[in-house]
């Protein structure tokens, strides 16, 4: 039963008392458990007011004496609101049918795994193209929902009726005036929703933290990914800037990474740790005058060059190497080259990229052993809680997934007194312009625009401007995780950003012109840098692990069979499992593997992963019980024989 109905049911009186014990209630629960929101109930809801009549309740704002809803009654407004379709619901999901480039063979899992599906189901592709969309209706007259936002919580009765009438496994309330939070204390139980979502998620106040859009979509990692719905309880002039946040997160989850090269990489990393390369492994401090230039191949670099020409001698240059071209066409001699890039370069590659064989190169410890064999010196970083094919000991964090973010991650993990960053743009005045006319990437840009996709959404701009800034979900999801670094540096290390691109939170905005001179010498800094890298040694620096790996790829694989297995389909009970595969798949594994924690198991897991979300995405295409029943079964039958397909490379124990 609804809020609504239980409080219609009442008399006057009993309402009264029903709203101020639910009120206590939210008190007490908040005290205990949220401290840092109790604060807000002792202000009071001013200036609303609620009034108990004798058939239910009005609203009413004190300050002007008009009603805070339609004359038609706070009940029914409530109703229509809280309804399970209507034009004020914005619902992130696209109907898309992706397709994925041929790097290897786990690359064209999903490839196979789509045609197969729409090989039997082809009427989901007429209401995929339209995103002609409907919330299941259940046998128990309740509709199944994803994931929802509340946005303007308000009186709150609108999300009790909808809540009580769906069921869905993820929520997030946010309500940007505090006064209006303390008023839907009276109407909705937070306890309750803390139970029911496992976790509340609450926001209150102005602004929406990062960490807050998240944490929502690490509740629901594959069905928010697919499709959220967010429902305004009020028009806000904050909407439009909430609504943009969860849509860019949405939409940086569109970005692929083939595991093929993930698994490669394990057995270059085999190679390159055994055979004794030079890897990072110490941390050495710099001197404390310190300061590095990260710079990278965006379009705002061109602003820079002239100035960057004239005082490259007062940083240590840690360079992109799609940048690297045209440092070089300025006169401008980096001091490291960096890439994340772990595939083969031909030399049409080497060619188009113009590294500087007299520079050293870093790149990543899972990259080809002899890719650099040309180059003077060669360094290699290894990802913190990367897939490798040891335990390793040391390891760097946030290099992922750009090389621009590997040099910024690496720059911060230096800790030099300064970081200035040129060409970390990370959106784009123009949206087809991603990077600067002089780099090696330039030359390609339409195979790159090919890669990450050409849609486009507004992000803040590091520099004002009559141009707004736009980023694709290749480079909104880069910004995101530029973002780390720099936050958990602050404090130790200044971040200056001069691109004029996308705001970084926690770099200051600085144009290149006003960056003070500064005496220095980067000479025994680039020594001390390059005194981190050393070969490293088992038992030191790494250890094998307990289980070989395709032990424990057998016992994964027999376990996602066994997970996936429905008699019935089950909207929540599927949800469930794809939202939270990799914690549930631990509880069907045999103690011994699922007791050894193995990130080399990782890419196959996150491949299984990315099937769910077309089969999910196939599933909210469905109307009946009879079709998503159908549906379910038969992506059970073609990701099993899939699984099935997976095996461990012969060259790793």
């Amino acid at each position: 039963m609804s809020k609504i109905d239980s409080l219609k049911e009442m008399t006057p009186q009993g309402r009264a008392e029903a709203l101020e014990q639910q009120f206590q209630k939210n008190k007490a629960f908040f005290q205990k458990n949220y401290p840092e929101v109790a604060p807000f109930l002792g202000a009071g809801a001013a200036p609303f007011h609620i009034n108990v009549t004798d058939d239910f309740l009005t609203i009413v704002n004190t300050e002007n004496g008009e009603l805070c809803h339609p004359e038609v009654g706070l009940d029914l407004f409530a109703q229509k609101l809280g309804d399970w379709t209507h034009k004020a619901w914005i619902d992130l999901i696209d109907g898309t049918i992706y397709s994925f480039p041929d790097h290897g063979y786990y690359s064209q899992f999903p490839v196979r795994f789509q045609k197969k599906m729409l090989e039997s189901f082809p009427g989901l592709i007429p209401r995929m193209e339209g995103r002609q969309i409907n919330l299941p209706e259940l046998a128990n007259g309740k509709h199944f929902s994803n994931p929802v936002v509340f946005y303007g919580v308000f009186h709150g009765l609108h999300i009790d009726h909808y809540l009580s009438r769906t069921q869905l496994a993820c929520a997030a309330f946010v309500e940007p005036e505090p006064a209006r939070f303390v008023l839907s204390c009276y109407f909705l139980d937070y306890q309750s929703f803390e139970t029911r979502f496992e976790r509340l998620i609450l926001h209150i106040g102005p602004g929406l933290p990062e960490n807050f859009v998240d944490l929502f979509f690490r509740q629901a990692k594959v069905s928010s990914g697919v499709w959220t719905r967010i429902l305004p309880g009020y028009p806000s002039p904050q909407l439009e800037e909430v609504t943009r946040s969860f849509r860019l997160k949405w939409r940086s989850r569109d970005v692929w990474m083939p595991q093929d090269w993930r698994i490669k990489g394990m057995e270059n990393a085999h190679a390159n740790i055994t055979g004794g390369d030079l890897i990072w492994g110490q941390h050495v401090s710099l001197s404390s005058k310190s300061r590095i230039a990260v710079v990278g191949a965006g379009p705002s670099l061109s602003h820079d060059l002239e100035w960057l020409a004239q005082h490259q001698d007062q940083f240590v240059i840690f360079s992109v190497h799609s940048a690297v071209s045209a440092l070089r066409t300025a006169g401008i001699k980096p001091d490291f080259q960096f890439t994340l890039d772990i595939n083969p370069w031909d030399e049409e590659i080497f060619q188009r990229v113009q590294l500087d064989p007299s520079v050293p190169v870093v790149t990543s410890v899972n990259d080809f052993p002899d890719k650099f064999q040309a180059f003077d010196e060669v360094f290699r970083i290894v990802q913190e809680d990367g897939v490798n094919p040891f335990q390793m000991k040391n390891g760097v964090p946030f290099l992922v997934p750009t090389s621009g973010n590997m040099a910024l991650a690496f720059a911060c993990w230096c800790k030099p007194s300064q970081i200035y960053l040129f060409g970390l743009d990370f959106g784009f005045r123009e949206s087809t312009k991603t990077h600067v006319a002089e780099s090696s990437a330039y030359r390609n840009e339409d195979e790159h625009r090919e890669i990450i996709g050409s849609g486009s959404l507004e992000v803040e701009a590091n520099f004002s401007g009559a141009e707004k800034v736009y980023a694709q979900s290749y480079f909104n999801m880069a910004r995101l995780c530029a973002e780390v670094p720099i936050a958990v540096a602050n404090g130790e290390v200044k971040v200056f950003n001069c691109s004029d691109g996308a705001r970084l939170r926690s770099a200051t905005p600085c144009r290149s012109c006003d960056i003070e001179a500064r005496d220095y010498c980067k000479e025994d800094d680039l020594r001390r840098i390059k005194e981190m890298f050393l070969p490293l040694v088992e038992g030191v620096h790494w250890d094998r692990f307990a289980l070989t790996g395709a032990s424990q790829l057998e016992a994964y694989k027999a376990a996602m069979v066994r997970l996936l297995k429905m008699k019935k389909f089950n909207w929540l009970k599927f949800v469930d499992k794809i939202d939270h595969f990799y914690l549930l798949l631990q509880k069907q594994l045999p103690n011994k593997v699922a007791k050894n924690t193995d990130p080399r198991i990782i890419p196959y897991v996150e491949l299984i992963v990315l099937l769910f979300d077309a089969w999910y995405r196939f599933l909210c295409f469905t109307n009946t019980e009879e079709e998503w029943g159908s549906v379910y079964e038969k992506g059970y039958v073609e990701l099993c024989k899939l699984v099935e397909e997976m095996f461990w490379p012969e060259g790793l124990n």
